[in-house]
């Protein structure tokens, strides 16, 4: 296997070159990506002096509370809590099997408003569902348009449509 700061996926139309422009059905795919902010929190402990507490007031000193006074202090400055934030960035995919795309505006909808922009939204033409599905088993289509311009959810495991 090879290492690799980045994978992407290749969806190609079945169909020959004369008949993708004029074919009424295929897969709507759209991407999105969120960006969510994390923070980790981490307890490191650390003396904040340079002197031992322990080694204050050897008994030479009469002032035997103050030199107490002063390791207890200095005690509860022995550690620290430091918070790293972060953001975290999730790419999403849904993909639609539209029948014909004179009825394509309502998934179209239907995504904007589960955050998918027009302009992260591709249409490929395709022969047949069956024919996408057995070639890109990992693309399921979430809904389906049919000829009416009904939508209907066909998988229903994610956070959308």
């Amino acid at each position: 296997f090879r290492v690799v700061n980045t994978s992407s996926f290749t969806f190609e139309t079945d169909l020959p070159p004369a008949s993708r422009n004029i074919h009424p059905s295929g897969i709507l795919h759209a991407f999105r990506t969120t960006v969510s902010p994390s923070t980790i929190k981490n307890s490191i402990g650390m003396v904040t002096t340079s002197q031992n507490p322990d080694a204050i007031g050897s008994g030479d000193n009469d002032d035997d509370d103050e030199n107490e006074s002063i390791k207890n202090a200095l005690k509860l400055n022995t550690s620290t809590t430091t918070s790293i934030s972060t953001t975290t960035t999730t790419e999403e995919h849904t993909f639609a099997w539209i029948q014909n795309t004179l009825h394509i505006e309502p998934v179209l909808s239907l995504f904007s408003a589960h955050g998918f922009q027009d302009s992260n939204t591709v249409f490929i033409p395709y022969s047949t569902k069956a024919n996408w599905r057995t070639k890109y088993p990992h693309a399921e289509p979430a809904m389906e348009c049919l000829d009416d311009g009904k939508c209907v959810v066909i998988m229903n495991w994610r956070p959308y449509p």
